[in-house]
């Protein structure tokens, strides 16, 4: 009943909307989506790559306060939010030796995350998903393409 209600008059009423979406996002039956419009379509996709800068944000921002007992350096969070690129950059000094690091690096391309580059303990691929972003919207960028097919995430 929702479903079909809601394709009726959802241009004209938000509330519908939200009810569609949640629905269609319990349900991930695919059939729902023919039946929406590309305007729907891109609604949804926009949604989708909103909760996905949301996720990779909340990772990235817990991870750019930890601080340093060794080391006179701070973690920044630099996040491009209109090209969809997010990193945490160490800049600081060890000893006399100036560093400028980037451990963590994640991108939204064609709606789904890519790690490009972690070099920390912090699994960022289960932190993902335990923020709701299924393993098949993760790409191991790091990777070469013929090794991502071995592992559990998507491959592109």
């Amino acid at each position: 009943f929702i479903l079909s209600s809601c394709l009726r008059v959802w241009p004209t009423n938000p509330k519908c909307w939200l009810q569609l979406r949640n629905y269609l996002f319990q349900l991930n039956v695919s059939f729902v989506l023919k039946a929406l419009s590309l305007e729907a379509k891109a609604l949804l996709f926009m949604d989708k790559i909103a909760r996905y800068q949301e996720a990779i944000l909340q990772i990235l921002t817990e991870y750019s306060k930890v601080r340093y007992s060794n080391l006179q350096a701070e973690n920044q969070l630099i996040a491009d939010k209109e090209n969809h690129r997010y990193q945490v950059v160490t800049i600081g000094w060890e000893g006399k030796k100036f560093i400028h690091d980037c451990p963590m690096h994640m991108d939204i391309i064609n709606g789904k995350i890519w790690i490009q580059r972690n070099m920390t303990e912090v699994d960022l691929g289960l932190k993902l998903m335990e923020s709701g972003v299924p393993k098949s919207d993760i790409v191991l960028g790091f990777l070469s393409p013929k090794i991502r097919g071995y592992s559990d995430y998507a491959v592109s």
